[in-house]
């Protein structure tokens, strides 16, 4: 699989490149009033509000700060728990991007039970001299649909997968 690498708090992570949609800097974020600690913010991506998810904050830290290296990551993922696919799009910020790699899902190590409090990390992989964490978008959205289920701008748009 092709993934991107990115850190956050010093740990390596990783997340399918299919599910990204681009990479950009750290930028002003609208404020979200009321959400839970890990809702950054909202980003105006072309007129659409998407939900900024804070990585630091999802892994139990105090929270990305912005720095040079800081990123932005635009991506989607799909939540089939349904009988429609529902696509969730939002930003996730993060400490630093370090590029496009190979790896390989099937020498990942993944708890049988999955990870309760964690469902957007989906096991462990091993790189180069550490290990690397799965980042699941979908887990995500599956956790907080009414937090991350908007406009699919960033995926495919539900028609484009309708057969009539």
């Amino acid at each position: 699989m092709r993934a991107l690498r990115f850190r956050v708090d010093g740990r390596a992570l990783a997340v399918d490149l299919g599910l990204v949609r681009e990479v950009c800097p750290l930028v002003r974020l609208k404020p979200a009033p009321g959400g839970p600690a890990w809702l950054a913010g909202l980003l105006d991506y072309h007129g659409q509000l998407l939900p900024a998810v804070d990585a630091s904050h999802l892994l139990g830290g105090a929270g990305v700060p912005q720095a040079v290296g800081a990123r932005m990551i635009l991506m989607h993922g799909a939540d089939t728990t349904g009988t429609d696919a529902a696509w969730a799009s939002f930003a996730l910020r993060v400490s630093a991007v370090e590029g496009v790699a190979e790896v390989d899902r099937g020498a990942s190590w993944a708890p049988a039970d999955g990870l309760p409090d964690m469902p957007f990390l989906g096991g462990v992989m091993q790189g180069p001299g550490e290990g690397v964490l799965l980042f699941d978008p979908a887990g995500l959205a599956k956790a907080h649909p009414r937090l991350l289920h908007g406009p699919a701008i960033l995926g495919l748009a539900q028609a484009d997968t309708d057969d009539g």
